[in-house]
């Protein structure tokens, strides 16, 4: 009976795509000097060809990067905000994520799926 119970919860989570991203393996590490959108606090980019859709990031302080996939739960990509440095929107429907905390604005339980940063002062380097 209880292995029929975790089984059902695991369906029902499994299949929640609401809050589930599928996974891809990510190892990425790059210079940030040659970005220089990345040499100040609130700077942010898209980095291509990894992840999902690629990768967002964010220069959060001078030693800290947060560093998200630009996969939506909705399946869109996801845009930087105009004039808006800690946002990026859901093309799809419009909901918009805090790239501080990484939630939604209309349901703070939805998240972006966030990745693992390290930074050495030159290099920063990006896993899942």
């Amino acid at each position: 009976m209880r292995t029929f119970l975790y089984l059902c919860l695991f369906t029902c989570f499994a299949c929640n795509k609401d809050t589930a991203y599928p996974y891809v393996p990510v190892q990425v590490q790059f210079d940030v000097n040659f970005y220089p959108e990345l040499s100040y606090a609130q700077g942010r980019i898209y980095y291509p060809n990894a992840g999902q859709k690629g990768l967002i990031v964010f220069n959060n302080s001078d030693l800290e990067f947060l560093v998200y996939d630009r996969l939506s739960l909705a399946g869109c990509v996801l845009e930087f905000v105009p004039g808006n440095t800690w946002s990026v929107q859901d093309p799809c429907n419009q909901e918009t994520y805090n790239l501080i905390l990484g939630y939604s604005d209309k349901n703070p339980n939805r998240r972006l799926l966030k990745y693992n940063t390290y930074f050495d002062g030159t290099r920063l380097f990006i896993n899942n």
